[in-house]
């Protein structure tokens, strides 16, 4: 599974995007129990042969859900999206609309054929099976229903766009309408190459207007990009044009993973850089009510060793928080833990599980990582960054054992907190290898990812001192698979 991460903050505030039955959402037993159960209003039909025969005979394009029960965005946009009246009213009076899980049996044969590897993910087919639109990641309803409404028009679809452009009409109109759909289908980098062009085309002040917040906004990728200075100058009428939740969020965004890497203890501790990055987070203009800002106290709680008034705070700001309360959560395996302090751990998290008002997934990966704490003795993952640990792999003759993971990914966590953890496994890797986690959506995983590209996760390395693969697995596996594959790997 992968994510499409252009905006991950976007990805946790809104709806959106993260092994592999035809069912429908609302009938099969979900893996996250009730929880996630909604009133879906969508007229749906469940196989691809009602949906090509009812395409033709009403002549209307297919939306397509393509689910994936494991992926909680997919749920989302029930709940927020496919259950509105009016939004499911617009959809099945313009369109036929299939519902599969194309991560069950058979059907991944129509995820490889679609080649859909995101979730969430919708495709808009015509009656021959030819994809008009790919929609990657959730979206709220208007957003939602804007970005269909593009395959009611030739001149607006994926095909369409694209031939009108390859033709060489590229004025501002066609080249942004081909941008839209190529943003829409996850293709960065045919939009990045083509939004170049595209900015260039504009003098500064339309960067000010509404149709071309994608565009801009997508030249902003971190803090030090030459455009986030121009929108914070001019944040009030970027606001004016867009609204404040799309130009706040980006801003958060970019600010989002250097907090939370402080607050899950993965950046080290430094009082006045913590500090300095709050003040930045003050000037950019972001309330004290955004997740930045309720996230920021905990970075001080944690790294003062005040673990008693961070659980507290942690305990009191639970709503709040949202879902960057259970990425803490599942940190709090703490380099200095005494067993007291790990009792009172284990105890806030029981207390965080009978909270919760069924057996979700947000309980399940609570109970993994109490798994975790209460078996200290698995793997060993090195502090330090990927080269190195490259460099101590060499020195000591060993190969490296490399986790490329993303925080997002479920059967990463259950691997991290069931697998791992497991004292057979710890003794042998900690042994054999130099083992190595790493989050590929941020810092050595991006610089790895190019490299040696990664596209599903969990996915694990096995590579010498010079950054050479040895073996390459991909998916989650048990302390069987994973005692067994080391010592294949020995032996090689």
């Amino acid at each position: 599974m992968k994510l499409n991460c252009r905006n991950v903050l976007m990805a946790l505030i809104l709806l959106v995007i993260c092994p592999f039955n035809n069912s429908h959402a609302q009938q099969a037993e979900s893996v996250y129990g009730d929880a996630v159960k909604a009133e879906v209003k969508m007229n749906y039909v469940y196989t691809m042969e009602e949906a090509f025969k009812k395409a033709r005979e009403l002549n209307k394009p297919i939306f397509f859900n393509c689910f994936a029960d494991w992926a909680m965005p997919c749920h989302l946009m029930n709940k927020a999206v496919f259950s509105d009246r009016e939004f499911c009213d617009y959809m099945d009076k313009h369109f036929v609309n299939l519902f599969i899980d194309v991560t069950q049996g058979e059907n991944t044969d129509i995820a490889k054929k679609y080649d859909i590897q995101y979730f969430a993910h919708f495709l808009i087919l015509d009656s021959d099976g030819s994809v008009l639109l790919r929609i990657v990641g959730g979206r709220e309803k208007e957003d939602m229903k804007a970005a269909v409404s593009l395959a009611l028009n030739p001149k607006t679809t994926l095909p369409g766009a694209e031939q009108i452009y390859q033709s060489g009409k590229r004025g501002k109109k066609e080249t942004r309408n081909y941008l839209t759909v190529l943003n829409l289908a996850n293709e960065n980098k045919k939009f990045m190459e083509i939004n170049k062009e595209y900015i260039r085309m504009l003098k500064p002040k339309e960067y000010l207007r509404k149709e071309n917040w994608v565009t801009f906004s997508s030249t902003i990728s971190n803090k030090e990009s030459e455009n986030f200075n121009y929108l914070i100058a001019h944040k009030e009428k970027f606001v004016k044009a867009n609204g404040a939740k799309k130009v706040n969020s980006l801003i958060e965004s970019l600010y989002y993973w250097d907090i939370m890497n402080y607050a899950m203890g993965k950046t080290p501790y430094d009082k006045m850089k913590v500090i300095e990055l709050n003040n930045e987070i003050q000037k950019a203009g972001l309330s004290d009510t955004c997740n930045v800002c309720r996230v920021y106290p905990i970075i001080h709680l944690r790294g003062e060793r005040k673990y008693d008034e961070m659980l507290d705070y942690l305990t009191k700001n639970a709503s709040q928080l949202g879902v960057s309360k259970l990425y803490i959560d599942t940190s709090l395996e703490l380099p200095d833990m005494s067993g007291e302090t790990r009792g009172k751990i284990i105890n806030y998290l029981n207390a965080c599980i009978e909270a919760q008002k069924d057996d979700s997934g947000v309980v399940k990966q609570l109970k993994a990582f109490i798994y975790k704490l209460e078996h200290p003795n698995g793997i060993i993952f090195e502090k330090g960054n990927l080269a190195e640990a490259m460099a101590k792999a060499k020195k000591e003759g060993k190969l490296l054992f490399v986790d490329c993971y993303t925080i997002w990914c479920g059967p990463c966590k259950r691997m991290s907190n069931q697998v791992f953890v497991q004292e057979a496994v710890g003794a042998v890797y900690n042994k054999q290898f130099i083992n190595v986690k790493l989050d590929m959506e941020q810092k050595d995983g991006i610089e790895l990812n190019k490299k040696h590209p990664v596209t599903s996760y969990p996915t694990l390395l096995f590579m010498d001192g010079d950054g050479n693969i040895v073996k390459k697995i991909i998916g989650a596996q048990n302390a069987d698979n994973l005692l067994k594959i080391a010592s294949e790997v020995i032996k090689q």
